[in-house]
């Protein structure tokens, strides 16, 4: 997700944007997840993406809400996008451009890009590092000895020929050989588990409300996986500036569900049923306990079937071990 040409709803800095969004289930919107927060900026490509089970033959709604957030408790509206899932997979290469709308008025634009995610679970370990970047501090800031506060920006290409920022790492301030915190990221975001595809790495200064590249450079996860490739000219207008190194690599093999049961991890029910009085009388209609003649459920019935019909097929012996709390019972031969 990114947001173009955003409306400033903020006085003496400008946006910090974020995106939350929502999937129509039976005439509700339920939230499926956020984008990270941008800092003062009207432009912005969010990092966080969205994972989401797409059905061809049914119309799945996705609600797009853009918010100026500033701290934990001040939420404004910026407009939203309510569009079909099937909409932004049947773009041309995947990409969507929508009108952000708040009462009428448009208050900028926000383009959705799809693309099919791979069932590939690794996890990639980055440290980074970068030497001899040039000051983009004004001449009066390099005379006082003021240096750039320089960031990291990972992206891979995408089908519109443009580009999908994957990562973004924090500003170390006043320096032109930073050293950026170690992160991790899902190689299907990374590069789609695309061990040939170019993953276009920039380094950027942040000065003020202005980013300003610094240099950039290209590599694959085949250079450094075959070839251990560590080192990375980085270029500018086609001139030297700078190099970027990759301290520390290292690809997390993570197992799936399947994985665990073929080496033979079992799931073991057990339950427990509050019998507390708040439930209601069980000769009561509205009790969750109660006890239908008819030969229908309640609603702790139906529950317990629910969930133990898709876990017991994981459980060798299928045996449920079952207590209670907050009752009096009353078995055949039972004292207290």
């Amino acid at each position: 997700m990114s947001c173009r040409n955003l409306k400033n709803m903020d006085i003496l800095s400008l946006t910090d944007p974020q995106v939350r969004a929502y999937m129509q289930q039976k005439n509700q919107f339920i939230h499926i997840g956020n984008t990270e927060i941008v800092q003062d900026n009207l432009n912005p490509d969010f990092t966080k993406t969205l994972t989401l089970d797409y059905i061809f033959e049914i119309k799945q709604i996705i609600k797009f809400e853009v918010f100026n957030t500033d701290g934990k408790t001040k939420h404004e509206l910026c407009g939203t996008v309510i569009v079909p899932l099937g909409e932004i997979v049947g773009a041309k290469n995947m990409s969507l451009v929508c009108k952000i709308k708040n009462q009428g008025s448009v208050n900028g634009e926000l383009i959705l890009k799809a693309e099919k995610a791979p069932q590939n679970l690794s996890v990639a370990h980055f440290t980074f590092s970068a030497t001899g970047l040039s000051n983009t501090r004004s001449f009066l800031k390099k005379i006082v000895g003021i240096k750039s506060n320089p960031f990291l920006k990972l992206s891979r290409p995408s089908g519109d020929s443009g580009k999908v920022v994957v990562h973004q790492t924090e500003n170390q301030s006043g320096t032109l050989n930073p050293i950026w915190e170690h992160f991790e990221i899902k190689v299907s975001k990374l590069c789609n588990a695309d061990y040939y595809r170019p993953i276009r790495a920039e380094v950027y200064s942040k000065d003020q409300f202005e980013e300003k590249l610094m240099g950039g450079c290209e590599f694959t996860m085949d250079e450094i996986i075959s070839q251990e490739k560590r080192k990375f000219r980085l270029t500018k207008k086609n001139n030297q500036a700078g190099a970027l190194e990759l301290r520390k690599f290292m690809i997390e093999e993570k197992a799936s569900f399947l994985d665990y049961l073929k080496g033979g991890t079992q799931l073991a029910v057990m339950l427990a049923i509050d019998f507390t009085g708040s439930n209601g009388d069980p000769n009561s209609l509205d009790s969750l306990h109660s006890i239908k003649y008819d030969g229908t459920l309640n609603e702790y019935q139906q529950a317990i079937r629910g969930v133990c019909d898709i876990l017991l097929n994981y459980d060798y012996d299928k045996k449920v071990p079952m207590f209670g709390f907050g009752g009096k019972p009353k078995f055949p031969q039972f004292s207290q």
